[in-house]
């Protein structure tokens, strides 16, 4: 079973036509949860990992649970077991507690990590109550870790003006306007097809986003401009609206985007005071929605989100902003 664990972790991965590239990075990326060790010429992953993981995991796939997410959930709770190695009903709070200060130790990790892991594991043991699998939650009463969280910002303005005129060609100009415009997610972006896009209404229907949930968002003038004259040129036919150049008729990965994006940016680097990804363009999206007087609530659904508060986290708030309406709004 801990192979078949390992290996889907893997395929679950992987884009349409991977590189060699695509492959030794997930496969890296997938090794750090895992200890390897030689047996004859057999390769084991993890020890026994108890039936209510696998119970779990199969019912948060029927919840419509990413794929992501429930990778993430099973290289948590093998990582737990194949260390503290007892069964549910016998683990308790200081074997949570010292597993985690172990990980934090030999993982040098910060603490949003161990939180994280600590979130994952109490969500297990209250879902292994429910289904009569354990009596009491060992998690339930560990404290969360308290993190000092980065405030991350979107683009300012003037900063969006510098990214555009930095595209070099109709390829990724229509990928800055496009994703600036819907504040897609980059495997959004990457799954994107072309039968998604109605230039006509400017409307774009996201399919299984984050959450197997559909949504629609929108085309603003100009994204619907650049990404015309970008298809009108397209060489290679494809379904998806952006395609790869290595395999001209499959879909772009999420990797050539940020790829992209950063190629973009390191041309106005000294412009720009902040990194720039894919997901500053959402948090781009989201701020200058709100400043231009979007409703917070409509931003949330554009975004997809399923909290108003992750929403309000992707917002630049400042205190000029609240300065400005409270003599607006408390007169």
């Amino acid at each position: 079973m801990s192979y078949e664990i390992f290996r889907t972790q893997i395929v679950a991965q992987l884009p349409e036509n991977p590189t060699r590239e695509d492959f030794l990075r997930i496969m890296d990326e997938a090794a750090q949860n895992y200890d390897f060790t030689r047996k004859e010429t057999a390769l084991t992953v993890y020890g026994q990992i108890p039936e209510a993981v696998r119970l779990y995991v199969a019912s948060k796939a029927v919840e419509n649970c990413a794929k992501g997410t429930l990778t993430g959930y099973t290289q948590v709770l093998c990582a737990f077991f194949d260390k503290v190695r007892k069964p549910v009903q016998e683990v308790t709070q200081n074997d949570v507690r010292l597993y985690l200060a172990w990980y934090m130790s030999t993982r040098n990790v910060q603490g949003s990590t161990i939180d994280r892991i600590r979130r994952v594991l109490n969500g297990f043991w209250a879902w292994c109550i429910d289904e009569d699998l354990a009596v009491k939650n060992p998690v339930k009463r560990i404290e969360e870790v308290k993190t000092q969280k980065k405030k991350l910002r979107g683009l300012l303005p003037m900063e969006l003006e510098y990214m555009r005129s930095a595209c070099e060609n109709d390829r990724e100009r229509a990928l800055l306007e496009f994703m600036y415009s819907t504040g897609c997610r980059v495997s959004e972006v990457a799954n994107m097809t072309l039968s998604c896009v109605d230039f006509h209404e400017s409307t774009v229907e996201v399919i299984q986003g984050k959450g197997n949930k559909d949504r629609t968002t929108f085309l603003n003038a100009k994204a619907t401009v650049a990404v015309q004259a970008y298809l009108a040129g397209r060489r290679y036919a494809s379904e998806y609206l952006f395609n790869s150049t290595r395999a001209p008729g499959g879909r772009i990965t999420t990797k050539a985007i940020e790829d992209l994006i950063s190629d973009i940016a390191s041309r106005v680097a000294d412009k720009l005071k902040i990194k720039v990804t894919p997901h500053t363009l959402r948090r781009t999206t989201a701020t200058i929605a709100w400043h231009n007087g979007m409703p917070i609530e409509q931003i949330r659904i554009m975004l997809g989100h399923a909290k108003l508060e992750t929403t309000m986290r992707y917002i630049n708030f400042d205190y000029s902003d609240v300065k400005s309406n409270h003599a607006k709004f408390v007169a």
